[in-house]
């Protein structure tokens, strides 16, 4: 994957988190957007001074948004590769929404898992 596909797929993302946050309107969305079609250094420069603008909470619920859908993203792409069963019942949940029949899911490791002396 190149440095642009991945750039793009990462400000995608964003894009998507910002308007979940802050509505479809949002201005700020509008400029990521904008960023991802023109491809151009000032645009993405503004895009990310309107996002800067914005006020901590706002952005620190986008950010983490935006990492929960990579991070969504990422386990169905390797569920769809065939890599990795997903192990979160969200994404067992998206694929079958995507009209996957058959998911494999590992089992869980629990580290509060003790074993008993024996007596």
């Amino acid at each position: 994957m190149t440095f642009a596909v991945s750039q793009n797929k990462a400000l995608s993302i964003l894009a998507k988190s910002t308007y979940a946050v802050l509505g479809q309107s949002s201005p700020v969305g509008h400029a990521i957007e904008r960023a991802i079609r023109t491809e151009e250094a000032a645009d993405l420069t503004l895009a990310g001074l309107v996002f800067d603008a914005l006020p901590g909470g706002k952005r620190r619920k986008i950010g983490q948004a935006a990492d929960l859908r990579a991070r969504l993203s990422r386990k169905l792409t390797r569920a769809t590769e065939g890599e990795r069963g997903p192990r979160d019942a969200h994404v067992v949940e998206a694929l079958q929404q995507l009209g996957l029949r058959r998911v494999t899911i590992a089992k869980p490791w629990s580290p509060r898992r003790r074993l008993d002396p024996k007596s």
